[in-house]
């Protein structure tokens, strides 16, 4: 754990600001250049970044206050923790569909070329909660979990639930959760980049995010202990997760039912 992970010029960088904002700067880059190489190129510009960025943030921001029962007035406050990723997975995806609308630019294209990116930027993204020690895991006994010093989040709720005393310098050995979802999305990236090098893949990567991120994140919020299981027996995010997997098998059946059409050979549905 390392929440200021440098300074520059005698300010403290957070580590979890640096690498929030490097995975949205570099997957951007990213998906530019796959774009410039690609043999049927949306052309798409770099500032649909500064959409992304700006929508995911406070679309993040206002899900934590909303699922925690903060004052809205909260929204600007961005410094620590305070971001939820379904928050500003919904707030990005609002504003690149206006980007898309805006700019002219192919909706469900834009959406296959992102599909990996956004996959590959949350997994950089997660090692910056490993450093803030945020989105910790349950204690375990597992030969990996690891412990987080005082004073951190999982340090203080295992005080409040006695579980150890106020003196302890460390929590009790947790999930590495933050590494689970970093290893699992890496994984996602490679599959989502493959897809999307398929011709006539269209609509494949989309259906394929919304389907492997949700059960990804439903798998790991098992071992999540900051979440509070109270919908059904489930976290907030489990019960998005499955909604998102129902969305995306929907989304993949109703697009092989096009495929059985003359248009899916179409070329103009590249």
């Amino acid at each position: 754990m390392k929440r200021i992970l440098f300074t520059m010029w005698g300010l403290p960088v957070p580590a979890y600001t640096f690498f929030l904002c490097f995975s949205f700067v570099f997957c951007i880059l990213g998906m530019v250049w796959y774009d410039r190489r690609s043999a049927t190129p949306l052309r798409v510009r770099p500032d649909i970044g500064v959409w992304a960025f700006l929508g995911a943030i406070m679309g993040a921001r206002l899900f934590y206050l909303v699922q925690f029962n903060q004052p809205l007035c909260q929204v600007f406050q961005l410094t620590g923790s305070g971001l939820v990723f379904y928050g500003g997975f919904a707030g990005g995806l609002v504003a690149v569909l206006l980007y898309a609308r805006i700019f002219a630019v192919p909706i469900l294209p834009l959406l296959d070329l992102a599909a990996p990116f956004v996959a590959l930027g949350e997994a950089i993204t997660r090692i910056g909660c490993l450093c803030n020690g945020c989105c910790w895991g349950a204690p375990t006994r597992l030969p990996w979990g690891i412990h987080f010093p005082r004073y951190s989040f999982a340090w203080r709720q295992h005080v409040n639930e006695g579980r150890i005393w106020a003196d302890a310098s460390h929590s009790l050995p947790v999930h590495p959760t933050q590494l689970y979802m970093t290893l699992g999305l890496l994984i996602l990236f490679v599959a989502l980049l493959l897809l999307l090098r398929q011709k006539g893949m269209w609509g494949g990567p989309l259906c394929g995010y919304l389907i492997g991120y949700g059960v990804l994140r439903g798998i790991v919020e098992m071992f999540r202990g900051d979440s509070a299981h109270d919908l059904l027996g489930m976290t907030v995010s489990q019960v998005i997760s499955i909604g998102l997997v129902i969305f995306g098998v929907t989304l993949l059946i109703l697009r092989q039912y096009a495929c059985s059409t003359p248009v899916c050979n179409d070329t103009t549905a590249e």
